[in-house]
């Protein structure tokens, strides 16, 4: 019984990590939404997305712009990186993972990352 006793208490901390791993650190299927977003702060958070393809992906002038769509069906113009700075195969991606904060003109994206 006092062995059993021993492994209680290290199976209960073990169990508790990986729960708060799998509700905190795992990264969700679902697409984020930027009604979360307050367009006040320019603090940069992440946000996963459904790149629009159709809509095309405009690497003309020194910041790349697209369109993306939110977990709420919401369309909006992506103001990002270079477009040197866009990771490869980014055109044929369906799913990206955004990282920057809302601006007056859309969303300013600081980073891109392919999902």
């Amino acid at each position: 019984m006092k062995q059993l006793q021993k492994f209680i208490l290290p199976l209960l901390i073990g169990l508790f990590i990986v729960i708060i791993y799998l509700f905190y650190f795992e990264r969700s299927e679902q697409l984020g939404k930027f009604s979360s977003f307050d367009p006040n702060n320019s603090a940069s958070k992440e946000i996963r997305v459904k790149l629009l393809k159709e809509r095309g992906i405009d690497k003309a002038g020194a910041e790349a712009i697209y369109w993306v769509m939110d977990g709420e069906n919401k369309e909006m113009m992506i103001v990002g990186p270079s477009p040197d700075k866009l990771p490869q195969g980014f055109e044929n991606s369906e799913f990206i993972i955004l990282l920057g904060h809302l601006s007056q003109n859309g969303f300013h994206a600081h980073n891109v990352q392919i999902d």
